[in-house]
């Protein structure tokens, strides 16, 4: 996934040990950390994605004796209301300074100059179906693993014969073999885009298949295709972490597309096969 790109630009630079004092005698003020560390992807305004606005802040900050900002103000817009002013509430909230120090040696107050340059994620097209599966032997060990992910017709295959020890180090496969009860199975984890969010649910459960776990989830989608907002409508979990469909798409608002309309579901399985293989 491709972050959102933050260029601090200035004396937003690490923490260094300190240079040596202005000519009055004075030190200046110093992040504790890159202005950068500060800010997420995730801190990039939703009205801002929605209204694809990008620019660059230029801000000015004054850092009080306990290396805390005591205000923010805008010296250059982005032209950005919203990108403006995020700027200013995350510096005020997070960043910390080393305080600057006066002739004596004492802190006191400064001020600091920097920009930050706002660019928008880079999105991904969520597919119309990811399958994982694995055969899972009566002792718990997993072998066989499987991928096949599904886009625009197409569909893309993967094979990972040695997953023994990488699958098991996952949060949920302890879970599934509690599930599975000592019986020789195939597992298969589908996440499942439905674009039509009037079309019915699908038939989760079939002939020689258990459905162990699920979320059924709906997308928010904006007029640009952007992925905007993600609700569990239905969720019966094993009894461990598994994929979650708000849990991923959820956390990275705007970073994922799917055209469509401006409403879509996703449904999030863990079945088992109750009989051989097929």
């Amino acid at each position: 996934m491709t972050m959102l790109l933050l260029a601090l630009l200035g004396t937003a630079q690490a923490a260094a040990p300190r240079t040596p004092p202005l000519a009055h005698g004075r030190y200046i003020a110093r992040p504790r950390a890159n202005l950068a560390s500060y800010v997420t992807s995730n801190d990039y305004p939703r009205d801002a994605i929605r209204a694809g606005q990008e620019g660059t802040t230029g801000f000015k900050l004054t850092i009080g004796p306990d290396g805390r900002v005591t205000s923010c103000v805008i010296e250059k817009s982005s032209g950005s209301a919203s990108l403006d002013s995020t700027t200013c509430r995350i510096m005020a909230s997070r960043a910390r300074f080393e305080p600057a120090l006066d002739a004596a040696g004492k802190p006191t107050s400064d001020t600091m100059s920097a920009r930050i340059t706002w660019r928008l994620p880079m999105r991904q097209t969520i597919p119309d179906l990811v399958v994982s599966s694995f055969s899972l032997a009566p002792d718990g060990t997993p072998s066989d693993c499987q991928m096949e992910v599904t886009m625009g017709g197409q569909v893309g295959r993967r094979a990972a014969p040695d997953c023994g020890a990488t699958l098991s180090a996952q949060p949920y496969f302890e879970a599934i073999k509690k599930a599975a009860n000592g019986t020789a199975t195939r597992v298969t984890m589908e996440v499942r885009l439905i674009r039509d969010a009037a079309a019915p649910w699908p038939d989760l459960d079939g002939p020689g298949r258990r459905v162990i776990s699920r979320e059924l989830a709906r997308l928010q989608v904006s007029q640009g295709g952007q992925v905007m907002g993600c609700s569990v409508l239905d969720y019966r979990p094993l009894p461990g972490p598994t994929v979650r469909a708000c849990s991923v798409v959820g956390s990275r608002i705007g970073q994922y597309e799917v055209p469509g309309d401006s409403e879509m579901r996703m449904v999030v399985t863990t079945a088992l096969a109750d009989g051989p293989k097929r």
